[in-house]
């Protein structure tokens, strides 16, 4: 495999600075194996031994286009249930995933693909395959009339929150419908209707699986720490010799893709869609039709796609009720869609802002941007696609989605070859062939006024009993080794670290800064600051002149800058990071248009009811201390450029600061290279910005926060309290409540119930050491009472110490897992050692994290639990009447006695 197709190869011997143009970056192969079995099934094989850890993708050649009609929803809802599928006195197959180390998991739906993929440590392989086997011979083995029946108000719950593109659900639907031609199987509904859920029976999934879960519908890939040479050992011993047949042929399957593409389809109608739905403002949706995706000449999707977020934000400038942009193109077999989402102000005028958006994407064909920045978009997109196939599991899907509809083994390869010879002329005629304006496809979307529509329900259903004993069978995935991370202090007061992780030509420089939106003085200065503060000076170049991909944010308590590219490019980052962190400011002219441009959104979004809930929410967990503030619009409009430029000089200085860096680099030569770059950045001394603890007070009764949202079909429920000031120990344990709570009210709110599409529990910890366990979750009207009662129920076992210790075993080795193969790239390792030190902690205690889960004993565990369960807060978002017959719910089943 030919993982990168660089435009420049240099050497140790070149310049240390790379010029202008050029991205620095060498080959690099991994070996491929290609296995393809009489039965059909075709498995890819392909070694990266960077880390013990392998990334297997199953990818079933049918998604939401295979729906048969009146029956929309099926595929995606079949995806959903080989999970829950098992073998008598099993646990379920997502259970056994999870004992054989699978750290991440889980499953998409798509036009005409289900894709499965995990990542698991290198020896859970073999089981990784057996399950993965079972899913394709017995999908559904196991699954009773009853779970389907909770596993499908699972899904109805998905579709009240959002669907799994991230748009809201109705709205996706929308632009699907409004794109394709009526008859077209891409405009139905992916996710479904409720409707069409309603009539769907466990009858209808069995012959779903019978017709599509077969071996020659199926791609199969492995990319990691695996030898290729032996791995069809590996695979007879575990997957059924009826999903292989008759063993390897030397074949060509009957193609997936005729050699001619089909002609694009349009809907010929282009009336404007109006919808009304959950949005603080307006929203526009602008879709496009393009070629077929998966095929050679869909590199020009991954450009597009790469592209289009800079060509597009022109459009900001030139219309102030524009609030923001964002753009996907989903492909598929028969044609694809490109979907530009763009958020306005007022939406007094949605024909103009429409009008800007076109205009800008008019620049591609007509030859202004394509001629003018071609090499530098192309740079950039190359860059990106290096970068996610730094990412074992991200190169596995692509892998198995290109190969398994062209058949070639190389595609994955080629795409990016071919995106490397983009230039002007195939920018413009692609353009211009399929983005035009009178291709466009547009859905407004207006914010509710009044009651939601009520979506048809199928009513309660009989909650089932779910309650897995899963006990782990492969050895824990190791933390990354940092103990060769070198540590330099500048004379400028600034810590750099610096690590080697050879395998890929790539590199990150991360820069965190303490001080941050809720942290910095006066309050929401540094919510203006990331939005108006930037570099203003260049000598050294821009991102774009080496095809970096740069980040610059604030969060909570931290500001962050960096880039990511070609290792060869690193002298280029060092430079450009130290001149544009020395000039970083702001003009009053950007200051008086965002307040008069962006407030009035900012002021919509804060009367929306989940801003509302949110805010109440922090307030509770933190009160009199900076994490429990919000910046609101009153806040920024009190502020000017002197205040910004102060906390430019507060913030942007090195003593403030902690910079990593991560990535296929020599130490000696890169410190050099630091010493040489960032010591040129300036800035005040002193000591950095410091924020004080947060405690958690005496013990009271619990806080209800109720936040009505007229005609909510849903109720959110968000949940946490506030927990003693953390270490690195306190870390890895917060992490285990937060698991232990997760998983409780998975079984009983989710698989038990169907209540909600999942509730989500997390330990948070900001610099100062203060910390909140925070748990959050949609529940559909009827059932929001037992499931708010699950709360209680759970949160008091709990705090009771109530638990096997086969259950806080397997929690601890689900977040190990999570952790450790959270870090799978350059830039996400910078970023875990640039926390620890930005939080004061030894950088060694990265490594340190799996003792101090191994460390947790159940006394300090259950009396964390405690101090949750005196000081909770609990809010609720929704249907007023719904949020009054909850909270009397839980007031009766504190009074009543426990039997």
């Amino acid at each position: 495999m030919r993982l990168a197709v660089p435009l420049c190869l240099l050497l140790t011997a070149c310049a240390s600075l790379p010029p202008r143009g050029q991205l620095a970056m060498r080959d690099v192969q991994f070996p491929v194996r290609d296995l393809r079995y009489a039965s059909g099934l075709r498995i890819l094989v392909e070694q990266d031994s960077r880390r013990p850890v392998v990334a297997i993708v199953t990818l079933v050649g049918s998604g939401g286009a295979g729906d048969p009609k009146g029956k929309e929803g099926l595929a995606h809802l079949v995806e959903h249930l080989t999970f829950r599928a098992h073998a008598e006195q099993r646990p379920s197959r997502w259970g056994q995933l999870e004992a054989a180390g699978a750290g991440r998991l889980n499953a998409y739906t798509s036009f005409d693909t289900t894709v499965y993929h995990e990542v698991a440590p290198r020896e859970s392989l073999g089981d990784l395959l057996r399950l993965e086997g079972e899913r394709l011979s017995q999908p559904l083995q196991g699954v009773s009339p009853e779970t389907f029946a909770v596993e499908r108000e699972v899904v109805r719950n998905e579709l009240r929150e959002r669907n799994e593109t991230r748009f809201i659900g109705q709205v996706f639907s929308a632009i699907q419908h409004a794109s394709f031609p009526g008859e077209h199987p891409y405009s139905r509904p992916i996710v479904g209707t409720h409707a069409s859920l309603t009539a769907l029976t466990l009858a209808d999934a069995q012959a779903f699986t019978r017709a599509h879960y077969r071996p020659e519908n199926t791609t199969m890939v492995i990319v990691g720490d695996v030898d290729p040479t032996t791995i069809d050992q590996l695979i007879a011993q575990h997957v059924p010799a009826r999903l292989l047949g008759e063993g390897l042929l030397d074949i060509t399957p009957d193609k997936r893709l005729p050699d001619e593409p089909p002609a694009v389809p349009l809907n010929p109608s282009t009336e404007i869609v109006e919808l009304e739905a959950a949005v603080p403002s307006p929203e526009l949706y602008l879709g496009w039709t393009l070629p077929r995706g998966y095929d050679d000449a869909s590199y020009m999707h991954d450009f597009l796609e790469g592209v289009a977020p800079s060509v597009l934000s022109r459009a900001i400038r030139e219309d102030g009720d524009i609030a923001g942009l964002a753009s996907y193109v989903i492909p598929g077999r028969h044609a694809s869609l490109f979907v530009v989402r763009v958020i306005l102000n007022s939406g007094e005028h949605p024909e103009k802002s429409t009008e800007r958006v076109l205009n800008q994407l008019q620049n591609l064909w007509d030859g202004q941007i394509a001629s003018r920045n071609g090499l530098d978009y192309r740079m950039f997109v190359l860059t990106g696609l290096a970068l996610q196939a730094e990412d074992v599991m991200s190169r596995a899907v692509s892998r198995a989605e290109r190969t398994h509809f062209s058949l070639d083994a190389r595609a994955f390869s080629r795409s990016l070859a071919a995106t490397a010879k983009v230039d002007s002329t195939r920018i413009s005629r692609f353009a211009y062939d399929y983005l035009r304006r009178e291709r466009a496809r547009v859905v407004r979307v207006r914010p509710l006024k009044g009651a939601a529509a009520t979506a048809s329900a199928t009513g309660p259903v009989a909650p089932l009993s779910v309650d897995e004993d899963v006990r782990g069978q492969a050895p824990l995935t190791p933390m990354p080794s940092v103990s060769a991370f070198r540590t330099v202090r500048l004379d400028n007061g600034l810590e750099v670290v610096i690590g080697s992780t050879p395998g890929l030509p790539l590199a990150t420089v991360h820069v965190r800064m303490h001080g941050g939106t809720a942290t910095s003085e006066p309050l929401g200065v540094g919510l203006l600051g990331d939005a108006l503060v930037s570099p203003d000076s260049f000598l050294q170049g821009h991102a774009s002149d080496f095809g970096l991909h740069s980040r610059s944010t604030v969060d909570t308590d931290h500001t962050t800058f960096g880039f990511s590219g070609a290792a060869g490019n690193l002298p280029n980052m060092l430079a450009m990071t130290a001149e544009q962190l020395s000039w970083m400011e702001t003009e009053n002219d950007y200051v008086v248009s965002f307040q008069d441009l962006f407030l009035p959104y900012l002021e919509k979004f804060e009367a929306s009811a989940e801003s509302r809930a949110t805010r109440a929410f922090r307030a509770a967990l933190h009160p009199q201390h900076p994490y429990g503030r919000t910046a609101l619009a009153a806040d920024l409009r009190k502020l000017d450029k002197g205040d910004i430029d102060d906390w430019i000089a507060r913030t942007y200085r090195p003593a403030n600061a902690v910079v990593v860096i991560v990535g296929e680099l020599d130490l000696d030569a890169t410190e050099k290279q630091v010493r040489t770059w960032l010591s040129d950045w300036k800035g005040k001394a002193g000591a950095p910005l410091q924020v004080p603890p947060s405690e958690a007070g005496p013990a009271r009764r619990v806080q209800f926060v109720r936040t009505h949202s007229p005609g909510a079909t849903q109720a959110s429920i968000f949940w946490g309290c506030p927990l003693p000031s953390a270490d690195p120990a306190a870390e890895a344990r917060y992490d285990v409540m937060a698991d232990l709570v997760g998983k409780r009210l998975y079984q009983r709110v989710r698989a038990a119930l169907g209540a909600s599409y999942g509730m989500h529990g997390r330990g948070l910890i900001h610099e100062g050491g203060a910390a909140h366990l925070e748990v959050q979750g949609s529940v559909e009207n009827a059932q929001v009472v037992p499931a708010l009662l699950a709360v209680r129920q759970t949160l008091g076992e709990l705090s009771r110490g109530e638990w096997k210790p086969v259950e806080l075993e397997a929690a601890r080795r689900r977040v190990n897992q999570e952790y450790a193969l959270s870090m799978g790239t350059s830039s996400a390792l910078a970023s875990a050692v640039a926390r620890l030190r930005g939080h004061g902690w030894a950088l060694g205690e990265l490594e340190n994290y799996a003792q101090h889960l191994a460390a947790i004993t159940p006394e300090v565990l259950q009396r964390d639990f405690q101090s949750c369960a005196e000081h909770l807060v609990v809010s609720l978002l929704g249907e007023e009447k719904v949020l009054q017959e909850a909270h009397a719910a839980w007031i009766l089943a504190e009074s009543t006695p426990a039997p």
